[in-house]
């Protein structure tokens, strides 16, 4: 699926505004990395693929 003109990850909504990767809601990264592997909230967990617009 495409989104302005990005591929994006069509089942990984996004909602951080200020992130590059944010295609309208949905991630356009080429592959995404989240980090904490002992998370048990959602809290907890860490979206490592975040860059500032």
């Amino acid at each position: 699926m495409t989104n302005n003109n990005k591929k994006v990850i069509e089942d990984l909504d996004c909602a951080v505004k200020n992130c590059v990767y944010n295609a309208e809601g949905k991630c356009s990264a080429e592959k995404v990395n989240i980090n904490c592997k002992t998370a048990v909230t959602e809290g907890e967990t860490s979206c490592h693929t975040f860059e500032l617009k």
